[in-house]
């Protein structure tokens, strides 16, 4: 009867090349993704010179294991390039930002400060054609409107605004904050539309990918990057 054929010098082997990059372990990250390619590496060649010359290696199987290894090659390099890239465009996002402080921008927000001699600045957003659109402001110790425009029919899109300080009797205003209103009416009811206005960035709150945070005079909480509208 014949005795079957252990390949005991084939498991040796590999357990050896096991034990051998065991006691290797505790290392930093960079030599630990060093350390597995080479072990790798050298498990696959003891495998092949150990194997069973009886019942070798097939080529799918051997070829799987080179996929799997250049797989997770390709893998390991295309998360450090994304890691590399997000942090290249975190940067460029914080450079932006900081060069923002202490200058105006058009956020959304329902509040500006007039300047003394100023004029606030805005845009009013209209979603789709109206028949009417209405702006009014109040000054913070009031609330009836000091202004009333009436700025008629409009379409679509986004409609520069401009006060010049003035109330309705072409009295200038004392410098302060004030609250600007737009809407319009449809079927009896008013309807309110969104404005952004100049408002000037106090600091920059740097975050993570994407979380650059501006600190806007007048506006309650803070406005990211990518909602500033215009710069003035």
């Amino acid at each position: 009867m014949s005795t079957p054929i252990t390949n005991n010098s084939n498991t040796n082997a590999t357990n050896a090349v096991i034990e051998k990059y065991k006691l290797q372990q505790p290392k930093q990250n960079d030599a630990n993704t060093e350390l597995g390619k080479n072990q790798f590496l050298e498990l696959m060649i003891t495998q092949m010179k150990h194997q069973d010359p009886l019942n070798p290696q097939k080529n799918e199987e051997f070829v799987a294991q080179l996929a799997q290894f250049s797989s997770v090659e390709g893998i390991t390099n295309l998360n450090q390039t994304v890691e590399s890239m997000a942090s290249a465009f975190n940067s460029s996002q914080a450079l932006q930002a900081s060069a923002l402080v202490g200058r105006k921008v058009l956020v959304p927000t329902s509040f500006s400060d007039l300047e003394a001699g100023g004029k606030v600045v805005g845009v009013i957003d209209i979603p789709q054609p109206i028949n009417n659109l209405f702006v009014e402001i109040y000054s913070s110790s009031s609330n009836q409107p000091i202004k009333q425009m009436n700025l008629g029919k409009q379409l679509a899109g986004e409609l520069d605004i401009s006060w010049d300080g003035k109330d309705n009797n072409n009295q200038a205003q004392p410098a302060g904050k004030y609250r600007f209103k737009a809407y319009t009416q449809i079927d009896g009811k008013q309807v309110p539309l969104n404005t952004l206005l100049g408002a000037n960035v106090n600091s920059v709150t740097l975050g993570g990918l994407n979380n650059v945070l501006l600190n806007v005079e007048g506006v309650q909480g803070e406005v990211r990057l990518n909602e500033v509208k215009r710069i003035q």
